[in-house]
This record gives C-alpha cells, sequence and structure tokens, in this order.
C-alpha cells in the first residue's frame, strides 16, 4: 500500500501530527508512507523515522494560489499512484485537489461542509487538541485508540554536538532560561495577535535574568534588542534551536512554531496564549497563560479579526511568577 500524508505547513501544525504520523506507521508497518509539506517544514519532517519519503513543494503556489503550479503539484502526486490519501488541511479546496489526483481513498476534516471531496471525514468542531483531531484520521482507517501524543522531532549527533558547543563557548549552566520571542509568522499567514509584545518578553528576562542565564532562540524575522543574555536569534538551524531548547531548564514562548520546537524535548514549557485556546495548541505537559476568550470563528478558522489586543491582558508578572514557580518545581 501507498499512503500519502499531505500537510502544507506550518512547523508546529507539523509536529503536532507526528503522533498521528506514529500511529500510522504502526497501524500499517508495510506500507510505504510519504509525506508531503511545504518547503519551509521540511526541517519538522526529514529526519522522522516513520515516513519512507519526504516530498516537498513551494508553499507559495497554495498561498498564492498559482494555478499552474497547482497543476503541476496534482500531476506530480497521480504520477505516484497512491492509494490512501491524508490531507492534514482544513479546506475544501484540498479535497477537490486530491479528488483531482484520482486517488480513491481520501480521508480528511470536514469542517463545516467542507470535507465533501473526502472519502471518509472527520468532523472539525469540537473543543479538543489537534493531536488528538490528527488522530481521529487514522481511527477512520481502524487505527487503534491511544494516548500517545508526543511530539517527535529526531535531532542528529550533529545537531546535539552543535547545542554542546554552543554551551561551551558561552559559558552556558545547567539553569538557563530560553526565550523565544517571535514564531507565528509562516509562509502565506502572519499572525502577530499570537505574538506576546517583544519588550514585555525583554522585561521578562531582565527579572529573570537576575539569578538565571538568559539564551535568546529564534530565527532571523524574531530579532530582539534587549541587552541581556546571550542570542542564538538567526544563528541555528531548526534542529539547532531544538537542540539549544532541549538543554535549556525552561523555555518561554508565544503560541507559535518554537512553542512545539520546545515541546518536542524533555524542557519545561511555559508559552503565552492570545485568542487561541490552549487546550487546543498547547503540547503535552506544558504550562500556559491565556486570558480566556470565547470565539469559535478564531478557533475553528483561525479568524483573529478583533482579537489582537487579547495577548496583551498577559501581564510580565504573571510570566515571571509562573516561570519561577516552574523552576522551583522538581
Amino acid at each position: 500500500m501507498k499512503i500519502l500524508i499531505f500537510k502544507v505547513g506550518a512547523i508546529g501544525d507539523i509536529l503536532m501530527a507526528t503522533p498521528f504520523i506514529r500511529l500510522l506507521r504502526k497501524t500499517f508497518p508495510q506500507a510505504e508512507i510519504t509525506a508531503m509539506t511545504g518547503e519551509f517544514a521540511r526541517p519538522a519532517l526529514e529526519t522522522n523515522k516513520n515516513i519512507d519519503k519526504l516530498r516537498t513543494f513551494d508553499q507559495n503556489i497554495i498561498y498564492k494560489k498559482k494555478l499552474f503550479g497547482i497543476l503541476r503539484l496534482i500531476n506530480r502526486i497521480k504520477k505516484e499512484n497512491y492509494d490512501l490519501v491524508f490531507s492534514l488541511d482544513k479546506s475544501w479546496q484540498y479535497g477537490l485537489l486530491f479528488r483531482l489526483t484520482g486517488i480513491k481513498q481520501r480521508i480528511g476534516f470536514n469542517r463545516g461542509n467542507e470535507g465533501r471531496f473526502y472519502t471518509k471525514k472527520v468532523g472539525y468542531w469540537e473543543r479538543k487538541h489537534e493531536i488528538e483531531y490528527y488522530k481521529e484520521l487514522a481511527y477512520a482507517v481502524g487505527a487503534k485508540k491511544t494516548n500517545d501524543n508526543k511530539l517527535e522531532l529526531d535531532l542528529s549527533k550533529e545537531d546535539i554536538a552543535f547545542a554542546d558547543k554552543f554551551w561551551k563557548d558561552n559559558k552556558l549552566k545547567n539553569d538557563v532560561v530560553g526565550i523565544a520571542p517571535g514564531g507565528a509568522d509562516n509562509p502565506g499567514q502572519s499572525m502577530p495577535s499570537r505574538r506576546w509584545p517583544a519588550e514585555r518578553f525583554c522585561e521578562t528576562a531582565k527579572i529573570l535574568g537576575k539569578k538565571r542565564q538568559i539564551l535568546w532562540l529564534g530565527g532571523p524575522k524574531d530579532s530582539i534588542n534587549c541587552n541581556i543574555g546571550i542570542s542564538s536569534i538567526g544563528k541555528t538551524t531548526i534542529r539547532q534551536s531544538t537542540a539549544l531548547m532541549a538543554k535549556c531548564k525552561l523555555v518561554i514562548t508565544n503560541d507559535s512554531g518554537p512553542m512545539h520546537l520546545a515541546g518536542s524535548t524533555n524542557t519545561k514549557v511555559l508559552a503565552v496564549f492570545g485568542p487561541t485556546d490552549p487546550l487546543r495548541k498547547s503540547p503535552p505537559k506544558s504550562t500556559s497563560l491565556w486570558d480566556e476568550v470565547e470565539c469559535m470563528r478564531a478557533e475553528i478558522y483561525a479568524d483573529y479579526r478583533g482579537l489582537e489586543r487579547h495577548i496583551l491582558h498577559i501581564q510580565v508578572d504573571d510570566v515571571v511568577k509562573t516561570a519561577n514557580n516552574i523552576l522551583k518545581s522538581r
């Protein structure tokens, strides 16, 4: 059997799908499993041992609705003669895309009536974690139910060696607090309502930095003007950054890709949430700060209009107090 798993991005969503991928491998041990994702999200899957092949494409053909690029993608998928496809994106357009590929078994989400082009559908409305929703796709084809929700990102020996060297070169100790002030900015989607203000992260670092070392984490877009701590921002790959997170005592993040990267390690995670319900997105065993808002439009359709200032309800004192409580606990 040839199985295709398709998800355009983003990295956090891909990582939340890794328990589903692991379950799929367990259910179909002899199948050839291919994952296809946008080039931006490649690092989240390129070392995943539960897939046989990884295929990527330019995600902009989807986000910018480049018709000829989409047609070429359909043709590319069609040539592989997959028996079964799991579409992890929510819009009806993906169901139509896979119907045009000719794949006979098509499993995907039914948000509203958007699952009409799938042969098997999983309803998407109930308030529960995205990990559970992804596993529902596997249950639809006979997988046994499981409580295994661990996020999976396999780090290479080179990634771990990089982190060890970085630690040594910067004289870091065992009580480092990692802070990832960015994220929630992916190709085709930027969500400032899910980013706590940079100046508040800086204030948090100044207070926590009186007793502990601070390590800044993130990509080139996540630069921050704060004169405390050591910065790795813009200096690492995604997996190298994750290896650094694995050595931290605590990682403080937004509701974003870095939150899930940290969640894939054994490090404790404290995430600041805006309009999104932590019940749906927070990594297993993490701690979340959220000024609760009831907005199903935001939850189901990622439509945050009118909720942009909601994350500002979380104060620096809230984060510092919670961080200190976490750090004191074993």
